[in-house]
Order: structure tokens, then sequence, then C-alpha cells
């Protein structure tokens, strides 16, 4: 609602294991010839897919997992690979590879295959395929499983009770005591097929965030601060200038970028974050509707979507390059009336939209290959409905409402 006073905050947590994207393979070498002498080992080396089946891939090391660029040397062609290693097979049958590089060092790659054949091979997937958490911080996992009628898996810690639990809905708990630990989704259909996740459980202050940024409307920039470890205080140590009238903002899962949506330039700011001191880097703008009022970015890193309020129904849909952070607009779509605050759900199938003027929520499904939102319907919401928030299992939906002055609560279907 322009007019109205506020303030945004968004926290940046401390990096995860793994980041990526698409593209080709950057060695020169032959097929498997990037993992010879490579400090890096993927799991598994070689798989067997039916087309359009998914596969977790993991990157590991000797020092502990990596933080890798996740690439496929056949480009487009060889189907896709989300920054977390989670690998669809694409609709042609062939031999592929996936590469994993190094962001330490590019030089350092290592390559697994992956046979796709038509002929239905039972396949599992489980995300989020990598994950930080605190000491006895939990998370829910779920599991993709592929060519068969019985999608069941059982679950388990390959650590067994040291390295937490798990129950049979994939709800994940870590143990007190930090360290890496393996969760592994088993199909129920055929025993030998499995996907694994890697948790790092890390002591508190490592997992703390380190950096926050808010958006100041009146001053037209993004306000910058450290975060104590200890006390969780922040302290500003600069800002930069946004467009005309910044009303939200939102940092990607890895902790690269920030991105800020301007209200009176109808327009996003990008930036570039310095991980040694939280300052950032412009790099420049992109369109969007009118009245940009709520920003997110998926949890996989590769698409961010905007909530316009003034352009009467859009939410903006754009692909997240994750070379160099820039937005490029693919497409958009109708939600209600007014839509002012935008959710996406932990796994990143589901995105909800509270709209201010027509009284109600509406609910996307997520391609996960392509980012686009396909409408699932519409759920009545109190007067004026002015945010929505996901809770972190995915399993609960909550709409702020502004005209009632009241908080409805929703279970969602999954």
């Amino acid at each position: 609602m322009k007019g109205a006073l506020f303030f945004l905050l968004t926290v940046l947590p401390l990096g995860v294991a793994a980041c990526g994207g698409g593209g080709a393979d950057p060695a020169s070498d032959g097929p498997g010839d990037g993992t010879q002498g490579s400090s890096i080992q993927i799991t598994p080396g070689r798989a067997v897919l039916s087309t359009g089946n998914r596969q977790t891939f993991k990157a590991e090391g000797a020092g502990g997992d990596p933080a890798v660029r996740w690439d496929l040397q056949e480009g487009e062609a060889g189907g896709s690979i989300a920054p977390d290693g989670n690998y669809t097979a694409p609709a042609a049958p062939g031999v592929y590879h996936i590469v994993a590089v190094n962001l330490a060092d590019p030089s350092d790659h290592a390559t697994a295959e992956v046979e796709v054949v038509k002929s239905p091979v039972v396949s599992v997937a489980v995300e989020p395929a990598v994950l930080t958490l605190p000491p006895e911080g939990s998370r829910l996992f779920t599991a993709t499983v592929s060519s068969s009628d019985q999608t069941a898996v059982t679950w388990s810690v390959v650590e067994g009770e040291i390295g937490g639990s798990v129950d049979p809905q994939g709800h994940y708990t870590a143990p007190a005591t930090p360290g890496t630990y393996h969760v592994v989704a088993t199909s129920a259909a055929d025993p030998t097929k499995q996907a694994e996740a890697t948790v790092r459980v890390l002591p508190l202050e490592k997992t703390a965030p380190r950096f926050a940024y808010t958006v100041n409307s009146f001053s037209n920039d993004v306000s910058i601060f450290s975060i104590d470890p200890a006390t969780g205080a922040p302290a500003q140590i600069g800002a930069i200038a946004a467009g005309r009238e910044p009303y939200t903002v939102t940092v990607d899962p890895m902790g690269r970028f920030v991105y800020v949506g301007n209200f009176g330039s109808n327009d996003i700011s990008m930036y570039a974050i310095d991980g040694t001191t939280g300052l950032l880097n412009p790099l420049g703008t992109v369109q969007t509707g009118a009245g940009p009022y709520s920003i997110r970015v998926d949890p996989s890193g590769r698409f961010v979507y905007m909530a316009n309020e003034n352009s009467s129904t859009d939410v903006w849909i754009y692909q997240l390059h994750p070379e160099g952070g820039a937005l490029t607009p693919i497409g958009s779509v109708e939600a209600g009336i007014s839509p002012i605050s935008l959710a996406v759900d932990p796994l990143g199938g589901f995105v909800y939209v509270a709209n201010n003027s027509s009284d109600d929520l509406s609910i996307f499904s997520v391609d996960a290959a392509t980012g686009n939102l396909s409408p699932i319907g519409a759920q009545a919401a109190g007067r004026a409905p002015n945010a929505v928030a996901v809770h972190p299992s995915g399993r609960f939906v909550y709409a702020a409402n502004y005209g009632s002055g009241d908080v409805w609560s929703y279970r969602v279907d999954p």
C-alpha cells in the first residue's frame, strides 16, 4: 500500500556447500578426463536414467564438501542440473556428462557419466541435496521416485543415531554434535536405487547470519549491516544507492547477490555481495511491472519472482544467471488484484501470492526446469491481506490481513 511506512529486512546466512548452473564443460578434456587428478569426487560416478527422470549427484572432497558449480558438458541437450546437484535427464536417449567445477580453483573439476534410456529405470532424487544446519536444527527432505507407480521411500541416516534422526515423512533433526552427516532415501519399489543428501551441522556461531540489508524508501538506498555472531546485534557498515522508493529486498540462497524492488521507478536493482566485507557492488537494473512490492528467490537460486502491486495482477518471473547475478525476464502470470506479497515454499514447489484488493491468496505450482508458474487456484483470506509467509517445513502458510487486523493460517496439501 503506497504511502504506508514500513521497514523491510533481509538477512544473509553463511554460504552453503554447492552452487551452480548449466553450460558447457569448462575443460577441453574428453569425457571423464576431468576426474583424473581432481580433488573432487562425484557420487554416483555413473548413473542410468530413463528420459525425463531425475537423480541427485553430490560433489565430495578429501577435506569436506567443496563449493562447486554444476555444468553439463553437452549443454542444454544434456538435460538440466540445479545448483544443489539435482539432475533432470533430457528427452533424447544418449550418454551425457555432468561436471562439478571447484569454485575455489576452476581448473579442478570432476565428471560423471549418465546413460539416458527410453525403457523405464527407477531413479530417486532427494531435495535439498546439500544442507547446512545448526546443532539440533531441522528440515523437511522430499524424495522423488521416477518410473514406478510405487513412490514410497524409506529414510535413514548413514551415521545412525549419532547423525541425527529422520522420520518416515522425511523430517530430519540434526544431532547436537557438529559434523557432516548423510540422509538417504531408498526406493521401496527397487531398494537398489537411492539418493543421498549431505548435511553439514555447524556450531551456532558459524551458521548465524553475517550481514543484513534494509531498503529505505525515503532516502532511496540500501543500508548494509554486519551481524555480531554472539549477540545478533546489527552494526551499520555502509549504504548504497537504489532506485526510487525501494520497497523490497532479498538475497539469493547462495549468499552472492542482493535484489531490490524499486516501487517508484518500476525496476529491480541488482548487486553482488563482497563475501568478506558484506558490501555491495552494483550490477545494474532490470525492468519489472508497476509498483514492485515483494521479491523472492527460489530455493535453488535459479529463479526470481516479483509481485507488482500496481500492475493490477502481475507477477513477473526472472532467470537468475549464477555466473554474474543478472536477471533476465522470462514471463509473467496473473494473480489476484493488487498482488502485494509473495512467498516461495522451502522446497521450491509452490508460490503463494497475497492479493491486497481481491482479499485472497493465489496459489501456483513451479516448473522446476523452467521456473514458470502454473495456477492451482485461489484461497480466501481476510480483508486486504498484506503479507504471506510459509512455515520452514512447507506444511503451513500464514497471511497477515491489513484490513481485518488478523492472521489466517492454512494447511498445505503437499
